[in-house]
């Protein structure tokens, strides 16, 4: 977000609302980007925490580009195919896809979060929207790993930071809600499967029809939020499924016992939603973090399934064996809170 950018030009005014406050302050506790807040700590003379709102995997490889920079390694060359290795999970990434802050089309951008990165490891207490049952492995290891934690400062696994699954919506949602409820209760236990990328990435024709075809084929009846990038909005599954435009109370679905799997982008907080409720994911991700977090369910936990393509055979044959193995259904279950 460009708002981060903005932030030394305000660190004045932020140190001066601190200092007026009554009682005052006994913590800051702010986002893990902004070096700029733990100088401003530092000044007011109180400890600074940082929230990490990603997994502790994905966060692990923000925390190597200070051991990049002492390497000369940053910023990153956009050219090159130069690649990371995340300790403790056995996930290597490509460094420019990953951590693409740090590339050089945009050296001072680079400056600023390398900046973030160095006052992390400086800061109080580092603590993470995860659970340990969830990450045990790099929870433990980023205490003691001096290339990631070189301070060792304490982390603490603070999550899921998710709401209640019976949270309640606005009056205008709640005749939608209540028909989805309704399919829902008319289905087989684990039968169905929900379908959503989140709120950012939108699906073109093509795609559409792919995963249409691949979710018919499956035989499971299915929840699908779509989102596209165009005019065209698939249609036809009215004996099989819902399509929902744009939204869908994705914790209530997700919590009730007739979803059975959940084809996701993997954005952080669907993992923590459906690793938290016991249900197997099918992952297909996209950027950033979400190869990362679809590693650790899949490959790791082994509670889901990764999807190399949309192509709709795919779709469905990925579908029936997350739907039939008792194994993945048992490891998403141990991740249940």
């Amino acid at each position: 977000s460009r708002d981060f950018f903005l932030m030394p030009s305000l660190a004045q005014e932020f140190e001066q609302l601190v200092s007026s406050l009554q009682p005052p302050p006994s913590c800051l506790i702010s986002d893990e980007v902004c070096g700029t807040l733990a100088k401003s700590a530092r000044l007011l003379g109180i400890p600074r925490y940082i929230l990490v709102p990603e997994s502790a995997s994905a966060f692990a490889a923000t925390l190597l580009a200070p051991s990049l920079a002492r390497d000369s390694k940053l910023p990153l060359q956009v050219a090159r195919n130069e690649t990371v290795d995340i300790p403790f999970i056995g996930m290597t990434v490509v460094a420019r896809e990953y951590l693409s802050p740090y590339l050089d089309t945009f050296p001072w951008r680079a400056d600023y979060f390398l900046e973030g990165a160095i006052e992390a490891q400086a800061s109080d207490g580092i603590l993470v929207n995860t659970y340990r049952e969830l990450e045990p492995s790099i929870l433990s290891g980023m205490v003691r790993d001096t290339c990631l934690n070189p301070h060792r400062a304490p982390v603490f696994a603070v999550g899921p930071l998710i709401p209640e699954p019976s949270s309640t919506v606005g009056s205008h949602r709640q005749e939608e809600e209540a028909e989805i409820m309704e399919f829902l209760d008319a289905q087989a236990p684990s039968s169905v499967v929900f379908v959503s990328f989140g709120t950012l990435i939108q699906r073109n024709e093509k795609d559409a029809r792919e995963i249409l075809s691949g979710l018919e084929q499956s035989g499971h009846p299915f929840i699908w939020k779509f989102s596209g990038d165009g005019d065209y909005v698939p249609t036809g599954a009215e004996k099989s499924g819902l399509i929902l435009r744009n939204w869908a109370p994705q914790l209530r679905i997700l919590s009730h016992p007739s979803t059975g799997s959940f084809l996701t982008h993997c954005g952080w907080n669907s993992c923590l939603e459906s690793s938290s409720l016991g249900v197997p994911i099918l992952g297909f991700p996209a950027f950033m973090d979400q190869p990362i977090n679809c590693k650790l369910l899949v490959e790791l936990r082994k509670a889901g399934v990764k999807l190399a393509t949309l192509e709709s055979f795919q779709i469905a044959e990925a579908i029936k064996e997350v739907m039939e193995s008792e194994e993945i259904r048992r490891n998403a279950q141990k991740l249940k809170l």
